[in-house]
């Protein structure tokens, strides 16, 4: 199974990325979120030929954020709405939210939650509560603090809660 490419695309100066296969087309689109400076821009490209990536796409409001972004599609709304969270440079994090449901795919937010210099982060969907708690574990200097969401109204972040 030999790897293919380097496939180039995109412009500018890009810090870090985050990547998904979503469950549009067949087999599925991949989706890319960009930190392009301190601005987070978006990619897409159809999961089959002539595998042409669309974008940038500058996302609203996500001026100021640092580090590494992390991105997943949960199963909030009907087609599953993308759930992004990235650090800022000012400290803490943001959420992001793409509503898959919506015509012209509007992205919301930030949703600002977190303290501290945080440089990374990861995302899933937990199991936990209907439809499922978002679940983010962040690098905060030397440790790693974890946040939580509720799946359902309120959605109040949770955290953090730091990892021995």
């Amino acid at each position: 199974m030999p790897w293919n490419g380097p496939f180039r695309f995109g412009s500018g100066n890009i810090g870090a990325v985050a990547l998904l296969q979503a469950n549009y087309g067949d087999p599925g689109n991949l989706e890319v979120v960009a930190r392009q400076g301190n601005q987070l821009v978006f990619y897409w490209r159809m999961g089959r030929p002539p595998f042409t990536w669309s974008g940038p796409f500058p996302i609203p409001g996500s001026a100021g954020v640092s580090g590494v972004p992390a991105l997943i599609q949960s199963t909030h709304g009907v087609q599953g709405n993308f759930e992004l969270v990235v650090p800022m440079a000012a400290g803490g994090m943001a959420h992001f939210m793409r509503d898959n449901d919506l015509p012209g795919l509007p992205w919301r937010g930030p949703s600002r939650f977190g303290t501290g210099n945080i440089s990374a982060v990861s995302v899933f969907q937990g199991n936990y509560g209907a439809p499922g708690n978002l679940e983010v574990v962040a690098r905060e200097g030397s440790r790693l603090a974890f946040y939580w969401r509720r799946g359902r109204a309120p959605f109040n972040w949770n955290g953090p809660f730091y990892i021995v």
